[in-house]
């Protein structure tokens, strides 16, 4: 990795903070739940729309647990990401489906901070 505190690296930097966000998205649509453990700062912060903040590795990775077992099938598609060196905004549509339902397609977007090739805030909203 790049050692971010080059002012003309932030480029560089920024495109390799996104690629690690699509590999999280990657280990969330398939459930990895130990593997996203690396992705993640120990303090990280997680908060969905209205609901509180998360704090904490082992708590984040709980809520994602939670959140894949509440339904049948779980699936976030890309759709287009924004860069802002330590920033990665993505939107996507999350594809769920409960048991015995249809497949429901969210509009979704999230919010990645990045802190040492880290995930240190992520926020969430489902439209």
């Amino acid at each position: 990795m790049l050692d971010d505190s080059h002012p003309s690296r932030s480029g560089i930097v920024a495109l390799e903070n996104e690629l690690l966000v699509r590999d999280f998205i990657d280990l969330l649509n398939d459930g990895a739940i130990a593997e996203m453990r690396d992705f993640l700062h120990p303090d990280v912060t997680y908060r969905a729309a209205s609901a509180d903040i998360v704090v904490g590795c082992d708590a984040v990775l709980a809520i994602v647990r939670q959140f894949l077992d509440a339904f049948e099938h779980v699936h976030f598609r890309v759709q287009s990401v924004g860069l802002a060196e330590r920033i990665v905004l993505v939107q996507h549509h999350l594809h769920v489906q409960l048991p015995g339902e249809d497949v429901h397609r969210l509009d979704s977007f999230a919010k990645f901070e990045l802190d040492g090739y880290r995930i240190i805030h992520w926020q969430q909203v489902h439209g």
